[in-house]
């Protein structure tokens, strides 16, 4: 958030795929207005719970995907996709709608894991050469060539690059993340784990 938080001050911001609308109500603090959508029921949910308890009145949240969505408060100073881009089926049909409610010279923030890791490489590995299902987070490589041609694609200009919890992707969470999703996916192959030693 501390990086987004400048270009919030005072303006129109839309929280992409929002979830449970965390980043949300972090900017309702200091924007102008936020606009939020999920496509999941539960999410919005969630958010009316917070919303309530926190007494936040500048949050407009939808259920909705981004065909769906209707950007009231376009054309936006800052847009952000938090945690989604690796997930979306369709990455250009969204990339092309939210580009569209972008204003010119305006703010697109993309968060999301960077598998070019000791984590990323298991899972890959696992996933390609021995047919594990993994999820689509670990297989669509969202690093900085990923970005780039993104970038070029639809207009943009990469400004600047953050990392964040490496230890997920080098360090002990890592480990602890493969010693509990393993056994998971040998199940869920149907492989027992003598078939993987």
């Amino acid at each position: 958030f501390s990086y987004i938080a400048k270009a919030l001050k005072g303006k129109k911001f839309l929280d992409a795929f929002a979830g449970g609308g965390r980043l949300s109500f972090m900017a309702s603090k200091i924007a102008k207005t936020v606009d939020a959508y999920d496509f999941a029921p539960e999410a919005k949910q969630m958010a009316d719970i917070i919303s309530k308890a926190a007494g936040v009145k500048n949050v407009n949240y939808a259920v909705a995907d981004s065909e769906s969505f209707r950007p009231q408060n376009a054309p936006y100073d800052v847009i952000a996709i938090s945690g989604t881009l690796e997930n979306l089926d369709y990455v250009d049909a969204n990339m092309k709608l939210l580009t569209s409610w972008l204003k010119k010279g305006g703010l697109l923030a993309i968060d999301c894991p960077h598998f070019l890791n000791f984590r990323g490489d298991v899972y890959n590995t696992l996933a390609k050469f021995m047919g594990m299902p993994m999820t689509k987070t670990d297989q669509r490589q969202v690093n900085t060539l990923f970005i780039n041609e993104l970038c070029r694609r639809f207009g943009y200009k990469l400004e600047a690059q953050a990392g964040l919890s490496y230890s997920l992707g080098w360090g002990d969470l890592a480990v602890t993340d493969l010693a509990e999703r393993i056994p998971h996916a040998i199940r869920d192959r149907g492989l027992k784990d003598d078939d993987v030693r």
